[in-house]
């Protein structure tokens, strides 16, 4: 019997990614599909579900038409904190608007100031923020009351994936904890945030375990069984072999994220942390950060002229500098900030420029702001509820291809950090959860790590003393 071949299919912010996986674990085939997003107003971040969904389609069955082995199954991953509103035939009556849209700023901020919003954060893990489902209905219902009155659901990206696969509205319970109206502890709606969202029950979609198994409508994949799986950021974990504490999975991409795992909901005094569900008795915790290969970009592109260069010289030129800058720092917050300031508003600037500092140290220091950034989210992790230290931190996404980038990492953290041996670590988690749900068996063991950086002891040390000055440098931005 020929062996079976699992599909892990990733929708992302900008780009669907359909992988097929062997019995052992090795990629078959890849297809990617890219489809835009709109700003058509400041802090608007938008795109279209029903262009979301054709590419996402003809990814999957492209994929599908590559593949000589049956497929014994396929697993959903998708990006958190969309949502838009849908009529009672299930078609879109807005675009879905993106984590990265900021247009509920003034919601997020008056929440934040009552003990409500504390109230809320403790309940459902997500912090209060533009990024959220629940501060954007707040605005939709101030601002579009008549849309709000048309509105027979209010559906994320994903959901509306498997609406359209499969004619049922289901939300798994991973995106729907990311949706700040979930309840961690209940593992239901959270009643206190759909009366703030000023939204009912019967509006939102039913929430499921990610191993919630789907039969499709769609001819093509009759036969073919739908795992519902899980948000991109809990699959990653999964796909990296974390399932407990004392390690961390960190992606840097265009935007970057940290996120350990627990056997309880973990919630930060301040409101610091995000805390999803991927099912009962596993949380995965951590902060995600705006600002990532953005930030590496955009100064790319202002001192050199050009987008999408070649970055591995930048890469090389930036390690001409010496580690800490020479006193450079630099604040990455271009895109404002979600972890751990959570502040829309925030804003970049190098501190400490001064004639002697060249394009070399400008490229370091801001590749050791994105960092230093992370290591914020770090502090905050251990310092929640007695989370040790981590022993290993496992990274991925498109900056990760830079050794020197690995290293730094490792001397600015102070702890090893292991390439992992996939840049889709999402639609691998995707795989892995469908194949276990489907078979009961995982996957043949997989080489975990690629390469793994050890701290460099003397740069270490010049990083606390930068660490300490970043902190100083923020708290004068009353940003800490």
């Amino acid at each position: 019997m020929t062996p079976a071949i699992y599909i892990g299919l990733d929708v992302g912010t900008t780009a669907v990614k359909a992988i097929a996986f062997d019995e052992q674990g090795q990629t078959v085939a890849i297809k990617r599909g890219y489809y835009p997003a709109f700003s058509p107003r400041p802090d608007y971040v938008e795109q279209d579900p029903d262009q979301v969904f054709r590419k996402t389609l003809s990814c999957l069955l492209a994929l599908i038409r590559t593949l000589q082995s049956p497929i014994g199954g396929i697993g959903l991953s998708g990006a958190m904190h969309s949502i838009f509103a849908v009529d009672a035939d299930g078609r879109p009556l807005t675009r879905a608007v993106l984590w990265s849209d900021n247009r509920s700023v003034e919601e997020a901020d008056k929440l934040n100031k009552k003990s409500l919003g504390k109230q809320l954060y403790e309940r459902t893990g997500t912090p209060i923020h533009p990024m959220s489902p629940l501060c954007k209905l707040r605005w939709w219902h101030t601002h579009h009351p008549e849309l709000c009155k048309r509105a027979a659901r209010w559906v994320s990206l994903k959901e509306y994936l498997v609406f359209r696969l499969t004619g049922a509205w289901l939300i798994d319970y991973s995106i729907a904890s990311a949706t700040g109206l979930f309840d961690l502890h209940q593992i239901h709606w959270c009643e206190e945030a759909l009366k703030y969202a000023q939204i009912h029950r019967e509006q939102l979609s039913q929430p499921v375990s990610p191993e919630e198994i789907l039969a499709s409508t769609h001819k093509t994949l009759a036969g073919i069984p739908i795992v519902i799986g899980a948000s991109d950021g809990c699959l990653a974990n999964l796909g990296a072999g974390i399932t407990g504490p004392g390690q961390a999975v960190m992606t840097v991409g265009t935007s970057a994220a940290l996120r350990s795992n627990a056997p309880a909901p973990v919630i930060n005094p301040h409101g610091r942390l995000f805390c999803y569900i991927l099912s009962q008795g596993q949380y995965v915790f951590g902060g995600a950060s705006n600002n990532g290969g953005n930030t590496w970009e955009w100064l790319n592109s202002g001192l050199f002229g050009v987008r999408r260069t070649n970055y591995q010289k930048r890469f090389d030129l930036a390690a001409q500098a010496p580690a800490g800058s020479e006193g450079l720092l630099f604040m990455p917050y271009l895109m404002g900030e979600r972890a751990p300031l959570w502040n829309a508003s925030a804003q970049a600037a190098f501190s400490g420029l001064t004639h002697r500092h060249k394009p070399a140290h400008l490229l370091r220091a801001a590749l050791e702001g994105i960092l230093f950034n992370l290591h914020l989210i770090i502090e905050e992790m251990h310092n929640t509820g007695g989370n040790p230290a981590f022993s290993r931190i496992v990274m991925s996404g498109g900056m990760a291809a830079s050794p020197f980038f690995m290293q730094l990492a490792a001397d600015i953290f102070g702890t090893k950090v292991c390439l992992s041996h996939t840049e889709e670590l999402s639609a691998w988690g995707a795989a892995v959860l469908a194949r276990k749900v489907l078979t009961g068996h995982e996957f043949a063991p997989v080489e975990k790590d690629t390469k793994t950086f050890y701290p460099n002891t003397p740069n270490h040390e010049i990083y606390r003393d930068s660490f300490f000055e970043f902190k100083l440098l923020l708290k004068k931005y009353k940003y800490l």
